[in-house]
């Protein structure tokens, strides 16, 4: 047993001895495992951050003044459009808007992973679901 452990340290001493090895096998993987573990995530938490920050362009069709009070109190820009859902296919704007008949349909380009036309689109629905709720609130409020 006594071999053993004088194996055992000798190969110990040997290990510390190279300090690149010790750099490369216990120093090294210490630092750079915070960076691979959270990096991504705060790089991609700052993107999300940012085009959240920006004012996005909307195309909007045959809107009512609410709908456009309600989308540029969500940080969006609706700008006035023939064709609200050509405009998201060709890429001119992340995207738009078209109400007819009572009903609001909302095109969005949502190209793969998280983009700037995934957080417009958000931005447009909870503008909109807000001025839903706001109506449907006036509306109890009204009755007798």
């Amino acid at each position: 047993m006594r071999d053993i452990y004088r194996i055992f340290w000798k190969e110990l001493v040997q290990v510390f001895r190279d300090r690149k090895l010790v750099f490369s096998t216990l120093i090294l993987p210490v630092l750079l495992m915070p960076i691979f573990m959270f990096g991504p995530s705060l790089v991609l938490q700052r993107l999300l951050q940012g085009a959240q920050e920006r004012k996005q362009e909307v195309a909007v069709l045959n809107l009512p003044e609410e709908a456009l009070r309600a989308l540029e109190q969500a940080g969006l820009s609706p700008k006035a459009h023939p064709d609200p859902e050509g405009a998201v296919r060709e890429g001119k704007y992340p995207v738009g808007v078209r109400y007819e008949q009572g009903v609001y349909r909302v095109y969005g380009r949502l190209a793969g992973g998280l983009t700037e036309g995934q957080v417009a689109v958000s931005k447009v629905q909870g503008a909109l679901q807000a001025l839903k709720q706001g109506f449907t609130q006036n509306s109890f409020l009204a009755l007798p």
